[in-house]
């Protein structure tokens, strides 16, 4: 195999990194994956093989990866301050529409919103280029609201001037569990909903090294070791780093 060649195994081998435990692995899912995709597009300068092999893993990637609005990778994804603009931006007006309209909704069940527009202007900056909510979503979360009173009507309020001020952050290059965190007073009920879907894991494998931790610590040669025994040594081999 050619040095290129073996490139595009490394390639392949950056989706492990989705298997992580110690960081945000669900938002990095769509950038991921569609970096994989074009990656393994077929060029002519391709050997047979390659090509064969390409279309292959080509083929099981789109099989098992779709990509709709409402799917937790992309809601996770917005909720990453790396990637935000990039998906956004990827959506069709309609879908993009939908998603702030869910985000919306999901914000308005986790609580009411203690900060109010005074509070925004210590955050982060935004970027005066990037357009606010369309004014058919204004609409649409104004209708949604009426019903609620007065009451409804300011909590709605702050909660589309909170969701609306993160949606024209600048992108940048920070971890999102420590950007949420130094910026919970600025976004008190998105930052609990970063929260909630951040610590989504993106695949399996964090909980199959779970697994394999409790089958070397409760062998045949400590079968003695209680349930709560077990949890406990697996909990600090888990957190031996800390």
């Amino acid at each position: 195999m050619r040095a290129s060649d073996w490139e595009i195994i490394e390639d392949i081998q950056v989706v492990q990194s989705l298997g992580g435990q110690d960081y945000a692995t669900i938002s990095t899912k769509v950038s991921s994956i569609r970096g994989l995709i074009k990656k393994l597009e077929v060029v002519e300068t391709d050997a047979s093989p390659i090509k064969q092999f390409k279309r292959k893993v080509l083929l099981e990637v789109t099989g098992r990866f779709t990509e709709t609005w409402n799917d937790i990778s992309f809601i996770s994804a917005v909720l990453d301050i790396r990637f935000e603009s990039k998906v956004m931006s990827s959506l069709s007006s309609s879908d993009a529409d939908e998603l702030s309209l869910y985000l919306e909704k999901e914000m308005s069940e986790v609580g009411h919103c203690e900060s109010s527009e005074q509070d925004l202007i210590e955050c982060p900056d935004v970027d005066q280029n990037q357009p606010s909510t369309s004014s058919l979503l204004s609409e649409l979360i104004s209708d949604a609201y009426d019903s609620a009173g007065s009451e409804g009507s300011v909590a709605s309020d702050k909660i589309a001037n909170e969701l609306n001020h993160y949606m024209r952050c600048k992108a940048t290059d920070f971890d999102p569990l420590t950007w949420w965190h130094n910026n919970k007073t600025c976004y008190p009920i998105l930052s609990q909903l970063a929260l909630k879907y951040l610590s989504i894991p993106a695949t399996s494998t964090p909980c199959e090294r779970v697994f394999s931790t409790a089958g070397r610590t409760a062998t045949e040669l400590r079968s003695s070791l209680t349930g709560k025994h077990v949890e406990a040594l697996v909990f600090l081999k888990g957190n031996s780093h800390l």
